[in-house]
């Protein structure tokens, strides 16, 4: 093979490996479609537990499990769970970003986080799109509820949860229901 054509199929091989400028990618800021962008996706699980979530292990094993089921459906996410683990606060495990563009899985806005890691209601739209509720352990204020299932190691008590379908703080916290009832999690791509 001559040198010239040596070059000619280096450089076009340059070119094509180089691809289009307008293709879809993603970047380590986000895992959305088209290039740069830097938001996050929420899921909800469709298999349901109860509030047991420790299954016979302590509250930590409680949020490794929580996060395994979002893991099963969600490869990459967690659980968004209130516990003695994981809470809103300093020193707290907490799994939403700051000042973060969330979307559901069909891709619509569900908002942006404030500075404090958390939404500010209402919503611009739903975290989920089928009428289920989540175990969230949290309050309407993103505080932390006092119920969560004995720290989610117990079917015996009330679990605070969130109604999946509504854009008021009333998606993250409800009064509570009993721990062996079966919900979904809210599960928050890291």
């Amino acid at each position: 093979m001559n040198q010239k054509f040596g070059c000619l199929l280096t450089l076009l091989f340059l070119v094509t490996s180089c691809g289009d400028s307008n293709s879809s990618s993603s970047n380590s800021a986000g895992t959305g479609t088209g290039t740069g962008n830097t938001y996050k996706r929420i899921g909800i699980t469709s298999n349901s537990s109860d509030g047991n979530l420790a299954m016979g292990g302590n509250a930590i094993d409680a949020l490794e499990n929580a996060d395994a089921l979002c893991n099963a459906e969600f490869p990459g996410f967690k659980a968004l769970l209130n516990n003695e683990g994981r809470y809103n606060g300093v020193g707290g495990d907490w799994i939403l970003k700051a000042n973060t563009e969330y979307r559901r899985m069909d891709g619509a806005i569900i908002g942006t986080t404030t500075a404090g890691s958390v939404f500010t209601f209402p919503l611009t739209n739903s975290m989920g799109t089928t009428a289920v509720f989540a175990w969230t352990g949290l309050t309407t204020t993103w505080g932390g509820s006092a119920n969560t299932c004995d720290d989610w190691t117990s079917d015996m008590s009330n679990g605070a949860n969130g109604d999946v379908m509504a854009v008021t703080s009333s998606a993250i916290g409800q009064i509570g229901s009993q721990c062996m009832s079966g919900l979904s999690l809210i599960c928050v791509e890291q």
